[in-house]
């Protein structure tokens, strides 16, 4: 009984902190999306604004502003996601770590 004990133990704490990391992680990326993508936004559409306003009077109005959006949208997307995601892996990390750790 005491050997199945230490067994059963061990394993579960391999388990939980397999389990705990893909919790985490999941958790962790659908927040920092949304957090980033309203910052993101917010800070491109300003930008974009103000050097797209002098060439879009030119150009049509409407046509530009939607194609625009699209091109933004994705070129941000890809360099947010790959900045994003190693600062998150490098923070999530010392979190969980301390976190599983730190309690006896």
């Amino acid at each position: 009984m005491r050997h199945q004990h230490s067994l059963t133990m061990r394993h579960q704490q391999s388990l939980t902190m397999r389990h705990q990391h893909s919790l985490t992680m999941r958790h962790q990326h659908s927040l920092t999306m949304r957090h980033q993508h309203s910052l993101t936004m917010r800070h491109q559409h300003s930008l974009t604004m103000r050097h797209q306003h002098s060439l879009t009077m030119r150009h049509q109005h409407g046509f530009t502003m939607r194609h625009q959006q699209s091109l933004i949208m994705r070129h941000q997307h890809s360099l947010t996601m790959r900045h994003q995601q190693s600062l998150t892996m490098r923070h999530q990390h010392s979190l969980t770590m301390r976190h599983q750790h730190g309690s006896p």
